[in-house]
């Protein structure tokens, strides 16, 4: 594909109802249509991943004798890598390494520093509500499990339960190392369970780490701290370096089979010194024809990947992209709603469409293409370019894809205070909705990806699922930070929506004493919007585009309520509650799942009874705590759930758990009580 021809949009009377609805529509789509994440691309770094020689070159390659000593000695135990360096530059930074087995994670983290290391899985790419593991080096090594909640500046709170067990420690030569070890799901609401992610219709893994060289961990500031997405089951880092050139990602669509594609983007655009700014661009069918797109045959789009200026990103708040299928002259004027089929705000990467899954376009899809870019705090001088590359290929795939926006798609509130303090506002989309969309057109529909968007005051998200009046699934943020991540990209596997179901859309505001904050088009006002990325596309019954929301249309009128809550308990939050008990790595006896403890002194029958998890001397099972059994032995044999030998011939209580836990499980096992 060659240059671009953009011609900006100029607003004219005759326009102005067009320009309404656009603006309404994919301003409320500032989410990500996103590709495979979630990392602010500028915040990240260049992170390179594992393969056969770079470990190596992680720290600059050079003065890092203590890391590749410690390399060259257990690079073996570990099957993945990646390197996070510094924004200061790549002799700091982070390097990971990993392995899973059916139950664990056995980690390393490494890093150039004299004092601490961390690492940490976040929910939104930043510290808010991240679970988080630490070394401290002085004076002896000391590993940390730990949590943030909202208030990051107060540092990481110690975990109830210790989840992390250290294996090894390395301190010397101005490197730290730790090598660990943890369950894969601890069931502890203090921890985040590592997902199976392997596959590219599961969102990655988003990890943080820091260093320092204080005694104790500390605030490091933004050259000592790193984040990433990457994927624990899969082959490691997700997001790949911006090539200066082409300024998109290097190698994202290096494995994809395609014919051509063709851009669509601002061509050093003059941006306005103004808070906000919406700039249209067009470009018509034939534009596109002179890029390379065959002008007599449909093509379907298998991948969309961003284009963004590194001196320009900071500014660009949001965009999104519109077919129009009846334009005026050509151009990007159309009466009706046009058809969003993209959309990107910081934190996406490159959409990768599944194998049987592709986007019309090209030839009776669409006359022209509009690209609407949401400027934030301009500065005068600044140039930008801007926008989106389609890959393509003729060969047709089996489904067509559709995107539908739940909770308030048209902005419809627009105007309507959010009010002082938190507050809770639900919008509920009808079964009649999908009954319009799905019936008739097809049996269900398979979503590939749930994306959940508010401004800077939203505080938590829950998008929930419906169907005969019962929840059957939902997505949600505990910690929406919008600051990290314009949208949440929700980590699930694909779902399905059948005709009958309906939404519950769910955003929590904390807006403290701005009672003039309302719901509007300013990154400094408010949406709430679900996005789900689905196959295959259908229509309402009045050929609308498939959305439901308030006062959206007669089928797909979503009810609006707020209420105002007394204090942050009424958010709902789950992720940081205390554990109703410790989850320690387990072992399997006869078939039997059990959590594993470490064996303490034990008081060889003197008391003080009942005695708790891998306690003893006990001589029955009234001497152990409620739900533990004692565990009678003739010399040493190995006791269920507890490490180490203990004394011998002493009995140790004991907790059989009678449900295997399951990586992807949502509640706790049952105990054999």
């Amino acid at each position: 594909g060659g240059g671009v021809l953009m011609l900006p949009i100029k607003t004219k009377k005759a326009n102005l109802r067009r320009l309404t609805m656009m603006k309404k529509v994919h301003t409320f789509i500032e989410l990500v249509f996103l590709g495979l994440c979630s990392t602010l691309l500028l915040c990240l770094g260049n992170a390179q991943s594992n393969n056969a020689n770079a470990p190596l070159q992680y720290f600059g390659g050079t003065g890092h004798d203590a890391y590749t000593g410690w390399l060259n000695d257990n690079n073996n135990s570990y099957s993945n890598s990646v390197f996070l360096p510094s924004p200061e530059g790549n002799d700091h930074g982070v390097a990971i390494h990993w392995r899973l087995d059916d139950r664990n994670i056995y980690l390393a983290v490494a890093a150039r520093a004299t004092g601490w290391v961390a690492f940490g899985i976040s929910e939104n790419g930043g510290m808010k509500g991240a679970d988080m593991v630490y070394m401290e080096a002085s004076p002896i090594p000391t590993l940390t499990d730990a949590h943030v909640l909202d208030k990051i500046m107060s540092g990481p709170i110690h975990d109830e339960c210790q989840s992390w067990t250290m294996v090894n420690a390395q301190t010397n030569d101005g490197f730290l190392i730790f090598e660990a070890v943890r369950l894969l799901n601890t069931f502890d609401p203090q921890d985040r369970p590592i997902f199976n992610d392997g596959s590219l219709d599961v969102t990655p893994s988003r990890i943080i780490g820091a260093w320092g060289d204080t005694s104790k961990i500390s605030y490091h500031g933004p050259e000592s701290r790193v984040r990433s997405a990457i994927r624990f089951y899969g082959s490691g880092i997700v997001e790949e370096n911006i090539d200066a050139e082409t300024e998109t990602n290097k190698n994202a669509v290096e494995d994809l089979e395609y014919d051509g594609f063709v851009e669509i983007r601002a061509n050093d655009y003059p941006i306005k010194a103004v808070d906000t700014e919406y700039a249209d661009f067009c470009a018509t069918f034939e534009d596109l024809v002179a890029q390379g797109l065959p002008e007599d045959d449909e093509v379907h789009v298998v991948a969309m990947e961003p284009i963004l200026n590194q001196d320009t990103a900071k500014h660009v708040h949001h965009f999104s992209v519109h077919t129009l299928e009846n334009a005026f002259a050509g151009r990007c004027v159309e009466v009706g709603a046009p058809n969003i089929i993209y959309v990107w705000t910081p934190g996406g990467l490159p959409l990768i469409l599944p194998d049987n899954v592709g986007l019309p376009f090209g030839k009776g899809v669409f006359d022209s293409v509009n690209l609407v870019i949401h400027y934030n705090l301009g500065e005068e001088g600044v140039l930008d370019s801007s926008g989106v590359r389609f890959y393509y290929t003729s060969k047709k795939r089996q489904h067509d894809m559709g995107v539908l926006v739940v909770g308030d798609p048209t902005l419809n509130l627009i105007g309507s205070s959010i009010g002082d303090g938190l507050t809770k506002h639900t919008l509920d989309c009808p079964s009649s909705c999908s009954e319009s969309a799905i019936g008739g057109q097809a049996s269900e529909l398979t979503v590939i990806r749930e994306s959940l968007h508010m401004h800077a005051s939203g505080a938590r998200m829950v998008n929930r699922q419906l169907r005969d009046g019962e929840i059957i699934r939902s997505g949600s943020v505990d910690y929406f930070d919008f600051d990290m991540q314009g949208t949440f990209d929700v980590q699930q596997r694909p779902f399905t929506i059948r005709p009958g179901d309906s939404f519950e859309t769910t955003c929590y505001y904390d807006n403290g004493k701005n009672s003039e904050n309302k719901f509007g088009f300013s990154s400094q006002q408010e949406m709430c919007d679900a996005f789900l990325y689905y196959y295959p596309k259908v229509q309402l019954s009045d050929n609308l585009p498939y959305m439901c929301g308030f006062r959206y249309s007669p089928q797909c009128d979503s009810d609006y309520e707020r209420v105002t809550l007394e204090d942050d308990t009424e958010l709902g939050r789950e992720f940081g509650a205390p554990a109703e008990f410790c989850s320690l790595p387990t072992v399997e006896l006869n078939g039997i799942i059990v959590q594993t403890g470490y064996f303490n002194a034990g008081n060889n029958g003197d008391g003080p009874f009942p005695l708790g998890l891998c306690e003893g001397d006990c001589d029955d099972d009234s001497e152990c705590q409620e739900g533990l059994i004692c565990f009678q032995r003739d010399d040493q044999e190995a006791v269920p759930g507890c490490a180490g030998d203990g004394a011998p011939r002493n009995d140790y209580c004991y907790r059989p758990i009678t449900e295997e836990p399951s990586n992807l499980a949502s509640s706790k096992p049952s105990l054999a009580i």
